[in-house]
């Protein structure tokens, strides 16, 4: 098969190579489908709390490489924050930054007679700290069209989830003996143990196996998207060769990062997970091989458990600088520092912010410091203004970016 997206899908799929090559061989394959690009670059980078690092680039040594990792530490706090969390997957940095009102610094960039005036972005984030970064260069200011993102959104989540696989194995290679299933090409299930081997999830292996069989000879390329990057938001699976030479798929457990919220199931964390980098319930569902209406249900408990308004909190809440903490039974997040508010807050102010930050509403607040609701609001009020935030949600998170010793 010779097509474009079947030779990138080959290039994403290439567990078997170091990092460096890895990045470069995508880049590569990347370009038939962005060909008026002029430059195409991969990154690796690094989330923390002061911004991004630039982990690893191909092409390696491009004139563009230490700017990038100069921009990667110096974009502002706010510029990282929104592309990382509300920014669509795919998009022009151009397009990116707009919602802010600031201009694109990359209009002007020129170093050595390399000029570039934006870049086409796609993202692989899977919820964790580490992502990959496809930029594609362009000399002037650039738009993405619909067919664009439609065509490149799918790319963008295998990334993420061979780049994820990639780091669990760290060098080790992939054997059969590795999964837990083992199917042949026509579906059937050679080895199973666990959850794979029960009837519905066998059925449902089988279903992906014969997905992506189909998309490999061709006979799917233009009736729908290439298989999903997960199985039901558990397993990927991936054909190799066993012993005896023969070509089987191994369902690989791989799923996205989950276990740290007390409050959330799996399932429900993934998914607000992924919300909170800026995924979309179509993209989310993808990603892990889910129905697009139970994204929307997980989503929706996750909310309810977490007593958020809207899946805008969700990045505060889920932020990697932040860390559980327990009051009063509620599960909430607050800075991994911050174990004290910022003074300058009565005592009763105090207690009112930290049940705020809790996730209790101003009726449960009141109730249990046995005052009116309006008295709750109006010492809220007063801790936002000395605070210097607006609400609840810029309360969270003064705690969550809170350093040592703040004050």
């Amino acid at each position: 098969m010779g097509s474009a997206e079947a030779v990138l899908r080959d290039a994403i799929y290439s567990l078997d190579m170091q990092e460096g090559p890895w990045l470069a061989g995508i880049a590569r394959a990347f370009e038939p489908l962005i060909p008026e690009a002029s430059t195409l670059t991969l990154s690796t980078l690094k989330i923390h709390a002061s911004g991004l690092t630039l982990e690893n680039m191909r092409p390696h040594g491009h004139l563009l490489q230490p700017f990038l990792a100069l921009a990667a530490s110096k974009v502002p706090k706010t510029q990282t924050d929104h592309i990382l969390r509300r920014a669509p997957t795919v998009g022009t940095f151009s397009e990116w930054v707009e919602p802010l009102g600031v201009n694109n610094f990359w209009r002007s960039f020129s170093a050595f007679g390399f000029r570039m005036g934006d870049f086409l972005g796609v993202r692989a984030m899977d919820g964790g700290d580490r992502f990959v970064s496809l930029s594609a260069w362009f000399s002037e200011e650039r738009r993405t069209t619909s067919a664009q993102k439609q065509r490149l959104a799918p790319f963008a989540a295998h990334l993420a989830t061979v780049f994820r696989l990639r780091r669990s194995l760290n060098g080790t290679r992939l054997v059969p003996e590795h999964g837990s299933a083992v199917l042949d090409p026509d579906g059937r299930m050679l080895h199973g143990s666990g959850d794979s081997s029960a009837p519905t999830m066998r059925s449902i292996l089988r279903r992906q196996v014969r997905q992506m069989e189909a998309a490999r000879s061709g006979r799917e390329l233009d009736t729908g998207p290439m298989w999903t990057p997960l199985v039901e938001g558990r397993w990927t699976l991936l054909d190799r060769f066993d012993s005896d030479g023969k070509r089987v798929y191994v369902a690989v457990e791989n799923g996205p990062l989950a276990g740290d919220l007390a409050a959330l199931s799996i399932r429900e964390e993934q998914v607000a997970r992924m919300a909170s980098q800026g995924m979309t319930n179509k993209e989310i569902a993808y990603s892990l091989g889910l129905h697009r209406s139970s994204v929307s249900t997980y989503l929706d408990r996750a909310l309810e458990k977490l007593r958020l308004r809207s899946r805008l909190e969700l990045p505060w809440i889920l932020s990697s600088t932040a860390r559980q903490r327990q009051i009063g039974g509620s599960q909430f997040l607050v800075g991994s520092r911050a174990n004290v508010l910022p003074t300058g807050l009565t005592k009763a102010q105090e207690e009112v912010a930290r049940h705020a930050v809790s996730g209790r509403s101003d009726r449960d607040i009141a109730a249990m410091r046995k005052c009116s609701e309006r008295t709750v609001a109006n010492t809220l009020r007063e801790v936002y203004r000395r605070l210097g935030v607006n609400d609840r949600l810029g309360l969270v998170s003064l705690l969550a970016s809170a350093e040592p010793g703040g004050k």
